[in-house]
């Protein structure tokens, strides 16, 4: 029994390794805990993008609203004549039938006072027609001339709803607003289905909707008078107080993610995986709290796997020094440390030898790839060139007759100069050579505009006047326009707008479009274009309308497919929109379709405005 006895020489080592030993079961729960935090927060990541995405989906499918109900002709009436029933009438009625067809909560018109004088809820007790809404800040946005968002309660029914606002236009000027009111209390109760608890809070920093109920109209942080104030003006929310979360941060994991513990109703904790996810286009952030007991269990099942280690461990150490006082063939040893010091060498060069062949492998796979996009890259070129030069030969016989017309004027003026000649009229024949002369630069700037729109784009985006651009592709489509007999109606404003291009790509999406507008005009007795564009911030919109029959409804997914096409002649390839929509994403821009309300088809071409100008034609 006295050899198992611990010697007094022997003391701190002991202590060093009972030491050593908790450091190591520390650092072992610690890194258990870390790796089920990691686990959650992957995954809570992934259902936070999730939720946040029903979210913009719920709100984008009616932002389309305002604009429908700006651009209604019923409800401009109204403005112009606010006091007339008959007109209030049909626009109440209007309003209703889209409510009811697009599900939104609520739609209704302001005058540019803030009253409404229409509303989708006219026949209601709690009607807004008659009502004010000054105080709300989408009215106030709107008012300014910028589109409004707002979540709040509502002051006439009590119930919460996400405001979009957008301001009506008369000739440039404001006479009325547009609202529209979504209910996201549909969305909020689905949340509810989910393991996780949810909250969105506005920029303020008030939870305004949660899963549990209990959290709403709580403060992430104090909310300080001065913003009491002015949500008391904007009469946001039905509350004036609004006390904290009962939250203590356990830690933080990272700037958007950290451990809760949040108390019950009575006074219990519960410990909570935070992630916060900002939600920029609605000043807002969403938080998702993920149950983090399986955390702490990960890291007692590691301190009670890790005892046992450590005490198997230790015993054989023990064991081996025992061992060792009795064996003292330090040859012994050193040959199998020198074993031990070869295997490891032979093993560390085997993995290098591995790794080098993978980052060789990988490199050649990196060139295989980087030659197939080059080869897909040159060949989508070729595709746009061909599809250029097959334009071309299609408008070969309006050229050609636009050709024609100035020969046959030059040879019968030739004809006439020789006669005048020879009668010395030298005046009349100065006269005719000027014809001659005028004709000759009419036929030059035709060949001239052919021999630019053939020739191959370059790949480099530059500064682009768009009304120069317009103006070309209309020059090389003049004549099938007046042989259709077709209306270009120009809203254009007088200054010029400068786009990021390139020049020639630019002009052969707008004779695509041109072209596919001509294409649907044909054998209509009274063809109209109209082209305009919109200005926003840092992006031009360039609308192409058409008085046609539109499109249909099962062939919108399929538009900008390749080789689709809805034309009845087998010319068309069905490659023009499917190369426009890849030439518009090279250089940043988006190109939509869709049918009008009245009757017909819409292009809408967003390109990204440029900040200066250079000159592009020739």
């Amino acid at each position: 029994m006295s050899r198992l006895l611990i010697p007094r020489r022997r003391l701190p080592l002991t202590g060093l390794l009972l030491l050593l030993s908790s450091a190591m079961l520390w650092l072992i729960m610690n890194w258990a805990e870390r790796t089920e935090l990691a686990r959650l927060q992957a995954a809570g990541s992934h259902r936070l993008e999730i939720y946040a995405g029903s979210l913009r989906n719920t709100v984008s499918r009616y932002s389309y609203l305002p604009r429908v109900l700006a651009l209604n002709q019923e409800v401009r009436d109204l403005l112009a004549h606010p006091q007339d029933p008959t007109l209030q009438a049909r626009a109440n009625r209007y309003l209703e039938t889209i409510n009811q067809e697009a599900g939104s909560a609520s739609l209704f018109v302001l005058d540019i006072d803030g009253t409404a004088i229409a509303s989708s809820n006219w026949r209601e007790a709690g009607s807004y027609i008659g009502n004010h809404y000054t105080f709300r800040p989408y009215y106030q946005q709107a008012r300014v001339g910028r589109p409004g968002r707002f979540y709040g309660i509502g002051t006439t029914t009590g119930q919460a709803g996400y405001f979009l606002s957008l301001p009506i236009y008369q000739q440039r000027a404001l006479i009325g607003i547009a609202v529209v009111k979504v209910s996201l209390d549909a969305l909020e109760a689905s949340w509810k289905a989910g393991a996780e608890q949810v909250l969105v809070a506005d920029h303020q920093h008030i939870v305004f909707l949660a899963t549990d109920t209990r959290l709403k109209m709580r403060a992430l942080q104090p909310v300080p008078p001065a913003v009491q104030s002015v949500i008391r003006d904007s009469r946001q929310y039905t509350a004036t107080h609004f006390p904290a979360l009962p939250v203590h941060i356990d830690r933080p994991v990272d700037v958007n993610t950290a451990v809760w513990q949040l108390s019950d109703a009575n006074g219990q904790t519960q410990q909570f995986l935070t992630q916060r996810l900002p939600l920029p286009e609605f000043d807002w952030q969403m938080l998702l709290l993920t149950d983090a007991a399986s955390a702490r269990r990960a890291s007692h099942a590691a301190l009670y796997a890790g005892v046992p280690t450590l005490a198997a461990i230790y015993f054989g150490l023990f064991a081996y020094l025992q061992r060792r006082r009795r064996i003292r063939d330090n040859l012994a040893a050193k040959a199998l440390l020198e074993q031990a010091n070869n295997v490891l060498e032979q093993k560390v060069a085997d993995r290098t030898q591995d790794l080098q062949q993978i980052n060789q492998a990988l490199s050649d796979e990196i060139r295989v790839r980087q030659h197939a996009e080059a080869e897909l890259h040159a060949t989508q070129n070729e595709l746009i060139q061909a599809a250029k030069l097959a334009v071309l030969g299609q408008m070969a016989a309006g050229i050609t007759h636009e050709l024609n017309q100035p020969l046959a004027a030059m040879r019968t003026l030739t004809d006439n100069a020789q006669t005048l000649l020879a009668r010395q009229q030298s005046a009349a024949v100065q006269s005719n050579l000027n014809l001659i002369a005028n004709l000759t630069d009419r036929m030059g700037r035709i060949t001239s505009q052919l021999r630019s729109f053939a020739r191959r784009g370059g790949d480099d985006a530059r500064p682009v006047s768009l009304q120069a651009s317009l103006s070309a592709a209309l020059m090389l489509l003049d004549q099938r326009i007046r042989q259709q007999q077709v209306d270009i109606d120009m809203i254009l404003p007088r200054d010029d707008y400068w786009v990021v291009f390139e020049p020639i790509k630019l002009e052969q999406v707008l004779i695509n479009l041109l072209r596919n507008a001509l294409d649907a005009l044909q054998g209509r007795a009274d063809p109209r274009i109209v082209i305009r564009t919109q200005v926003h911030e840092t992006q031009i919109t360039l609308m192409l309308q058409d008085n046609g029959p539109g499109i249909e409804s099962n062939h919108l997914p399929r538009l900008f497919d390749p080789f689709f096409s809805t034309k009845r002649d087998h010319d068309s390839m069905g490659l023009g929109l499917s190369i426009s929509l890849a030439i518009a994403h090279e250089f940043g821009a988006e190109l939509t379709a869709g049918n009008l309300p009245e009757g017909g088809a819409c292009f809408s071409l967003i390109l990204q405005a440029s900040p200066q100008k250079e000159a592009t034609h020739a």
